[in-house]
């Protein structure tokens, strides 16, 4: 008995490092210039300014939904820019402020392509990538 536990214990940890581990893409990239993100990725400036994605979170209105707002792609990041490390997340949208960590970075947003069309079946598909503009 004492064996079959051991072994579910261990089977569920080597499960669960598995589904945390990634191996994320590290990419230069310059201010100024647009440039594509997806989650995992690892945007270095030269500088050595830094943010990883965590999360492209679709909070947009649902496809065939009557909205108010059409709402805005949520980027969930980690970041270390001029020493200043934080994880935060910013919007979108144009209403969203663009302050991107600290004045004077600032961020927009273009292009946002989602892993599928949006349907009845799938409202709200997850986003794969955003092309954005890191400017200082």
């Amino acid at each position: 008995m004492n064996k079959l536990i051991f072994a579910i214990a261990l089977g569920s940890m080597m499960l669960i490092a598995a589904c945390t581990k990634q191996d994320c893409e590290m990419v230069d990239v310059n201010y100024g210039e647009y440039f594509t993100i997806k989650t995992c990725g690892k945007y270095i400036f030269p500088d050595n300014n830094f943010f990883e994605v965590k999360c492209l979170r679709n909070e947009f209105c649902p496809c065939n939904a009557l909205c108010i707002w059409e709402g805005e792609m949520i980027l969930v990041f980690s970041a270390n820019m001029d020493g200043i490390a934080m994880d935060s997340m910013i919007g979108s949208s144009e209403k969203t402020n663009k302050i991107f960590v600290k004045e004077p970075y600032t961020i927009h947003f273009k292009n946002i392509q989602f892993e599928e069309a949006c349907t009845n079946d799938n409202p709200s598909p997850k986003i794969f990538s955003a092309s954005v503009l890191v400017s200082r």
